[in-house]
């Protein structure tokens, strides 16, 4: 009769000595493995022992500092280093908290930087990416997500994004659109408390680039959930106006 015996190093059955499966032999399996594939694997091995599962994210992805690295628009002018620190702290362990400071003002342009030791700690605060801090309803979202133009900088050199205010802008506007056909679409979400600018009366057209002010921050934030639209056959994309 042969004896099956597990040991350390392998199964032994009979006079044969079988061996595990090793890193390596596992690697080899998953390489041919989809991404689809891959996903079911780590949704299975969290199932099992999910403290294990994120140890493994955290390994890989605290690698990427664009997982650490926030941006937060529409802050207010008076918010500084210090109390958006104290705001962001709730989340976890800072390594950095900066606003971008206005030369001549010497106060907010309206949006920030945060950087967090941990990688999931700057997860937990994208969970609600709406936040007030300082008054002022603020968005916050990861650095790597926006889409940055090369006519912007802060004083480190970086990429900046627009601040998130009321104040939009239109771009794409045909010059003979009905101006009626445009006022209906802004105000769909909300009233404003200016009229629509970038209509020239004397020539009956509008210019490059339509602004206007809503008068609350949910109708802003409304306009922008799909920020291109179509009118009557014409894509035009609403956009965040800086501010502050």
């Amino acid at each position: 009769m042969e004896i099956d015996e597990e040991t350390s190093s392998g199964r032994v059955v009979g006079d044969s000595k079988i061996p595990k499966l090793t890193l390596e032999d596992c690697r080899k399996v998953i390489r041919s493995f989809t991404k689809e594939q891959l996903v079911q694997t780590f949704e299975h091995v969290a199932a099992k022992n999910l403290d294990v599962a994120l140890e493994s994210v955290r390994l890989i992805r605290n690698r990427d500092l664009y997982m650490h690295k926030l941006y937060v628009l529409g802050l207010g002018c008076n918010t500084t280093d210090e109390s958006l620190r104290t705001f962001f702290s709730s989340y976890g362990e800072l390594e950095k908290a900066a606003v971008v400071i206005d030369e001549e003002t010497r106060k907010s342009k309206g949006y920030g930087f945060i950087t967090f030791k941990f990688m999931e700690d700057s997860l937990l605060a994208l969970k609600e990416p709406w936040k007030k801090i300082d008054g002022r309803m603020t968005l916050t979202r990861l650095l790597s997500e926006y889409n940055f133009g090369e006519e912007f900088k802060d004083e480190e050199d970086e990429p900046w994004p627009h601040s998130w205010v009321r104040s939009i802008s239109v771009s794409n506007v045909p010059s003979d659109m009905p101006p009626d056909l445009l006022l209906a679409q802004v105000l769909l979400y909300g009233e404003i408390d200016k009229k629509v600018e970038g209509f020239d009366i004397k020539t009956g057209k509008w210019t490059e680039w339509v602004k206007f002010h809503y008068k609350t921050d949910e109708a802003a934030r409304a306009s922008l959930v799909q920020p291109t639209k179509t009118i009557d056959g014409h894509q035009i994309a609403f956009h965040l106006v800086k501010y502050c």
